[in-house]
């Protein structure tokens, strides 16, 4: 894919997260400031979901990102070839590492529960942890979720807020998950709970002594 197209996925992709509906072709040329014209940008769409990265959900609509097209966009922002990704979706995934290693640093139940609070507060999302060892699991950030454009949809907000009360399903499902000490990623489908599959997982392992213990995301 060019510089160019991506620049235009991008742009769709971080307007759909920020206000959780369909973008146009207008308002990305009045928003990014593309140097081309009008008819190109609407190519690039064109380009684009005939590539399955993004799609049309209705006539009068203008497009979202597909999970495919996600994909990409995250695997840009995590592998060796960063291509101008906002700086604020690289910081939620070195948060989310940094935190773990805080936890196994410190080897207490409390710093668990105050990294979970920090992280949800630096990302503005739901985080949690858990602590198979107890058979427990921290969650903060319910607020910040309600806050999002696309938990407007309050059968998806119930969705999660289940998945995360279904402690023992829910560390069953971390564990089939097999997360290392990077973060993993996981964009709608990907995720195993078919109840949260209208999310995205961001996850990484800690460990104490240099033994897996828990998780948090």
């Amino acid at each position: 894919m060019d510089d160019r197209k991506f620049s235009v996925l991008k742009a769709i992709i971080e307007t759909f997260i920020q206000q959780g509906g369909p973008v146009g072709s207008q308002y990305l040329l009045e928003e990014y400031e593309f140097p081309v014209s009008p008819a190109t940008i609407r190519n690039d769409m064109m380009s684009l979901e005939e590539e399955g990265l993004i799609f049309q959900p209705h006539t009068s609509a203008g497009r979202i990102p597909t999970e495919q097209g996600l994909r990409i966009f995250v695997d840009s922002m995590i592998g060796d070839n960063i291509i101008s990704v906002p700086k604020e979706y690289l910081n939620k995934l070195a948060k989310v590492k940094k935190l773990a290693e805080k936890i196994e640093s410190q080897k207490v139940e409390q710093a668990i529960y105050t990294s979970v609070s920090i992280l949800a507060k630096m990302t503005s999302d739901v985080s949690f942890s858990t602590l198979p060892w107890l058979g427990e699991t921290y969650y903060l950030g319910l607020a910040n979720a309600l806050r999002k454009p696309e938990f407007a949809d309050t059968a998806r907000f119930s969705s999660v807020v289940e998945v995360l009360e279904d402690q023992d399903n829910f560390l069953e499902l971390l564990k089939k998950l097999k997360l290392s000490r990077d973060v993993t990623v996981l964009i709608g489908k990907e995720n195993i709970l078919e109840a949260i599959q209208g999310c995205s997982l961001l996850a990484t392992q800690y460990r104490i002594d240099d033994t897996y213990q828990g998780s948090i995301g």
